[in-house]
C-alpha cells in the first residue's frame, strides 16, 4: 500500500470491517475509531487504547470525512 495514500487521512474516524473469511472474525462488528498510524502489514486505530489490525483481516475500510467549515460553524451533518 502507498505510504502516501492513508497520510492523508490520519486523525480521521475509520470504520474497519473484518474479513469474513476469517473464522474468529464471522459474526464480528465493525471497529470504529480515529486512524492513529499504519504501515505496511495493517493499521493502528485509537479507540480507548490503541488497536492493531493487519490488513489481511480487513475486508473494507470505511474513512469517514472530516466536516466541513460550514458544517462545524452550523453544527449540521
Amino acid at each position: 500500500m502507498k505510504k502516501r495514500g492513508l497520510e492523508q487521512f490520519l486523525n480521521h474516524t475509520i470504520i474497519v470491517y473484518p474479513a469474513s473469511h476469517l473464522s474468529s472474525f464471522r459474526d464480528e462488528p465493525p471497529e470504529e475509531g480515529i486512524l492513529h498510524d499504519f504501515d505496511p502489514l495493517g493499521v493502528y486505530i485509537e479507540q480507548e487504547t490503541i488497536v492493531f489490525i493487519p490488513f489481511t483481516s480487513i475486508r473494507k475500510l470505511e474513512i469517514e470525512p472530516k466536516p466541513s467549515f460550514w458544517q462545524r460553524l452550523t453544527g449540521t451533518s
